[in-house]
Parts: C-alpha cells; sequence; structure tokens
C-alpha cells in the first residue's frame, strides 16, 4: 500500500536509482510510520535481488561503524579494497532506519571509508525523519552526488480519500484503514468513502 499516488513512482524511482545506476538512497519524511512502512517495503524488495548484500546498520558508535567496515575489508587485500570493484563483487547496502541516532561525526566518517574503500561497492540507504532531525541536511551534503532522494510527505486529505477510494474498490479497505490509523492520519472525513 503506497500512501500517495506519487509515492508508487517514487518508490521506483529509488529502485532503480539503487540498481540500475548505482546509488545510495535518502528518504526523507515526517512521518516515522510513514518512513517504516517504506523501509519494510523497500527491504524485501532489495532482499529478493541476488546482486545485493543488505545489511542493517545500527551505528551506535564510531568503533561499531568502524568494526563494521573492517569485517567488509577483512575479506579482501587492501590493494583490492582501494581500487573500485569488479562486476562479480556484489554491492553491499547499508541500511541506516533511524538516521537520527547518527552523529555528525559519524557521517563524515562513514562517507569517508566509503570513499576509501570504494573496492568493498559499499552504498548507504538512509530513512531520515525531519521532525526529529532539522541538520540532516549538513548530514547528506557530505555525501554529494552519491545519494538519491526520496522526500516522503504525509498524505493530504485529498490524498487520503483518494486511496481510501481505491482501497475500497480493490478489497483492502481495513488494510488501508489500519495503516492510516497507525501513522496517526485522521480518517474520520473519509470514512464515507469506506464500504465495511
Amino acid at each position: 500500500i503506497f500512501f500517495r499516488g506519487k509515492d508508487k513512482q517514487r518508490f521506483y524511482f529509488a529502485l532503480e536509482a539503487i540498481i540500475d545506476r548505482g546509488l545510495g538512497l535518502a528518504v526523507i519524511g515526517d512521518n516515522e510510520f510513514v518512513l517504516d512502512h517504506y523501509y519494510r517495503m523497500l527491504l524485501a524488495k532489495l532482499r529478493q535481488n541476488p546482486d545485493f548484500d543488505v545489511e542493517i546498520l545500527l551505528p551506535a558508535n564510531t568503533e561499531n561503524l568502524l568494526e563494521r567496515f573492517n569485517g567488509l575489508v577483512e575479506e579482501m587485500t587492501i590493494d583490492e579494497a582501494r581500487h573500485p570493484a569488479g562486476d562479480k563483487v556484489p554491492a553491499n547496502l547499508l541500511i541506516i532506519n533511524d538516521a537520527k541516532l547518527v552523529e555528525m561525526s559519524q557521517w563524515t566518517l562513514l562517507e569517508r571509508l566509503l570513499s576509501d574503500f570504494p573496492g568493498i561497492n559499499a552504498r548507504v540507504i538512509l530513512f531520515i525523519d525531519r521532525t526529529y532531525n532539522s541538520s540532516y541536511e549538513d548530514a547528506l551534503s557530505v555525501f554529494g552526488r552519491k545519494l538519491h532522494r526520496w522526500v516522503s510527505e504525509t498524505p493530504s486529505s485529498e490524498e487520503t480519500r483518494l486511496l481510501l477510494e481505491a482501497a475500497d474498490e480493490h478489497g483492502f479497505s481495513l488494510e488501508a484503514r489500519d495503516l492510516m490509523k497507525k501513522a496517526g492520519i485522521a480518517i474520520s472525513d473519509q470514512e464515507a468513502y469506506l464500504t465495511v
């Protein structure tokens, strides 16, 4: 289920950026539940792709981040790690679902490690709740053009109405209403569009 019609297109643009263009991804939103919903959808799609090693990165501190990178580098020689990855090296997708926990110094370190060791073929996928992290632009600027951006907005009342109409028409009204409720999106004005 996509909360907004535009989100379906943006979801597939994001996948294309990761799969075909070799970019990382930053999904930026203002609703934690909506971000988590898209995180789960994206994670499921990426795990189906045999060209990717998908890992949830929990950078509680700089030592953990360094330890993870050391693990990736240890799988090859330093010379291999410092040169661009070959075609047969699977991409390591490092997913950070709760980017507000990452300190600015860690963003800089993460980008430096990615740049210094291109042979490990690692990219980051970030989910950023901008309501908790007003300085997220500073963090993203560290990565420059290496990240595709997807800004996910909470649906407007009109977008909510359209979603619920479509959900009713296609037989997933209860699921859509449940998602809206969990995301804190008011549906009381929309209930006339649902047949329960």
